[in-house]
């Protein structure tokens, strides 16, 4: 064992036995002044290959080296590798062994292996969203691992255990091709979906993969080939290209002409996969050269719940399906695959490329995400008692040189998954993820967007980063069903019942955003100087205490729409006005408007 902070420093050769290792936090560093071989089976913790000669490291032929979950294999500068037997990065339910940037000096020839465990609980089986970090294999690298099923005339000729089929419907692969978006091939060769030909996986290329989970008991999963690096000055990886596609006539967007080739939340949409073994970071600094016109966003599919979970760079921001709890909500795991969007109009193809450097060491990532909290947001969260595990999350924020449309970078479009899902329903951009407005000033009503699939039940609403709203609004939840309206604060909780064509109507809710204060001055009115009372409201009746001069005040009630309410007033004091609402007004919030010469305050009101 090498403690952490030591390093084992070997200048001869190594030999291993398979009940032999070297462990602990510390590392080897390889760095003999002549060519160093590896013999039998080695197993390391972390490994520095600093040997520069003219035959530097040889893994000798039958010989394998096995890296330890968690562990890292670094290349230095002018170092060089030959393995003419077996690399292996090993992986656990915590962990997978890495390696790090590649200098464009090293020199490095041979397959490696990696492992990669996959998360999946008892039942039939789930799709996972995998890819390979090495070039010069086929489909049968998966064969060993999971029971793979493909068409005769495509990657199921390939042999070597894959099943073949003459039925697309039996297909256990599928890429992503985002030219034939809009086209069906059939019933399950749609909306992009293909079913690979007889073709070797592409590094960098994404794959929907169904793995049958009693077939595979250990819960992993390999590939082998050559390793996939940077190169070139930059020494980055380019990515397969990504397209945008829309097809004559349907530009600019005309639904009416043909729906299905005019179903702009299709277009963009491109299926990658992480190129290299080693987690990368998709906020790197300089570690991307990204496409202006792609949305800075990755979506992840989780295979256990049946949904995507979307990352918006820079903000940190994570919303979809259920959180876990990966420390850095931008780590993309090696093998993960995923999707990103060219927002921009217009048919298109662009490059994405990544850099050595924005390979991440210091942690590992599993095939999932969480967020960060930052501040003027609200998170909502749909959930329902009798799915436990399962909960989405959709976001609307605030901030400065925000449009009420979609902004690039700013927002989140919805991809939408199996389970039941809710989002920010805009007439501009469609159904969103991930909405930024910009800062409420006057009362802003945000239709939200819920897909049950057909699931009626009990459900549950529920908001998080309350406390993060700027203190000038208030939130509320509006049910149009049943016609009330509910104010949220962070202990909110709001359960209702869908159980009919009405109660689970698409557009059943909305969230409305008050203003408190508004203000035409740099002075804004402090809670000091007015006062409201009873609030509740009892017999129609309350009082408004102010201070200031009387000659100066006006007063507005509306409900939160906007439509006034009649109400006359009466001084029973210099500093207090007595307020009495004509009318039987339904119960819920109002909003009372005091305007004073040094700005307007606005206060929620509750009539019983």
């Amino acid at each position: 064992v090498i403690n952490s902070s030591i390093q084992l420093t070997v200048s001869g050769h190594l030999s291993g036995a398979a009940t032999n290792w070297i462990g602990g936090g510390g590392k080897v560093v390889l760095n003999g002044t002549s060519q160093q071989n590896i013999h039998g089976n080695l197993r390391l913790s972390s490994v520095d290959f600093a040997n520069t000669t003219v035959d530097g490291i040889i893994i000798a032929n039958n010989a394998s080296l096995r890296l330890e979950p968690g562990s890292v294999a670094n290349f230095l500068a002018n170092s060089k590798l030959t393995n003419t037997g077996k690399f292996v990065l090993t992986s656990s339910a915590t962990a997978t062994a890495k390696i790090g940037p590649i200098p464009t000096s090293a020199t490095i020839t041979g397959e490696f292996t990696q492992e990669r465990y996959l998360p999946h609980g008892p039942g039939v089986g789930g799709w996972y969203f995998l890819g390979s970090p090495f070039g010069g294999k086929n489909f049968t690298e998966l064969a060993d691992n999971i029971s793979v099923t493909g068409l005769t005339s495509g990657f199921g000729s390939q042999g070597g255990g894959i099943l073949p089929s003459a039925e697309p419907e039996r297909s256990t692969i599928f890429k992503y091709v985002e030219a034939m978006h809009n086209v069906r091939t059939d019933t399950v060769q749609k909306i992009g979906w293909r079913i690979p030909g007889n073709e070797n996986m592409e590094p960098g290329m994404g794959y929907r993969v169904w793995v049958k989970y009693y077939n595979n008991p250990s819960h992993k999963f390999d590939v082998a080939g050559s390793l996939t690096r940077g190169s070139g000055v930059d020494n980055e990886f380019t990515f397969p290209t990504l397209t945008r596609n829309e097809f004559s006539p349907c530009f600019p967007t005309d639904p009416t002409i043909n729906k299905l080739n005019c179903n702009e939340e299709q277009r963009g949409w491109n299926l990658i996969a992480n190129p290299f073994p080693c987690d990368i970071d998709w906020d790197a600094p300089g570690g991307w050269t990204k496409p202006s016109e792609m949305n800075n966003a990755i979506y992840t599919w989780n295979s256990t719940l049946g949904g995507y979970r979307a990352y918006i760079g820079a903000g940190g921001v994570d919303l979809g399906v259920t959180l876990n709890g990966n420390i850095n909500p931008g780590l993309i795991p090696s093998g993960q695959s995923f999707f990103v969007r060219l927002s921009g109009s217009g048919s298109y193809t662009r490059q994405l490329r990544v850099k050595e450097s924005a390979k991440s060491t210091v942690s590992s990532a599993t095939f999932a995400r969480t967020a960060t909290i930052a501040s003027n947001q609200l998170r909502i969260r749909i959930s329902k008692p009798d799915n436990i595990g399962y909960q989405f999350d959709a976001m609307v924020r605030f901030m400065d040189g925000a449009s009420d449309g979609f902004d690039l970078h700013k927002d989140l479009e919805l991809l939408t998954g199996s389970g039941f899902e809710l989002a920010i329903q805009t007439p501009e951009a469609g159904n969103l993820l991930l909405n930024t407005l910009a800062p409420v000033s006057e009362t802003k009503i945000i239709p939200l967007w819920v897909d049950f699939k057909a699931n009626s039940g009990q459900y549950q609403l529920s908001f998080l980063d309350v406390e993060s709203l700027n203190e000038s609004s208030t939130a509320y939840l509006k049910d149009n069903y049943l016609g009330s309206l509910t104010l949220i604060n962070p202990q909110t909780v709001y359960t209702f019942q869908a159980s009919g064509a009405a109660s689970m109507d698409a557009g059943r809710f909305e969230l409305i955003f008050n203003p408190n204060s508004i203000t035409s001055s740099s002075k804004n009115l402090s809670q000091k100087n007015i006062l409201v009372f009873p609030n509740p409201v009892i017999h129609e009746k309350f009082t408004l205490i102010y201070s200031g001069e009387s000659d100066h005040i006006q007063l507005e009630i509306t409900d939160l729409p906007g439509k006034q309410v009649p109400f006359t007033f009466r001084h029973t004091k210099p500093e207090a006005i007595e307020i009495v609402l004509n009318s039987k007004l339904p119960p819920g919030q109002y909003l009372l408007k005091v305007n004073q010469k040094n700005g307007i305050r606005v206060f929620p009101i509750l009539v019983n």
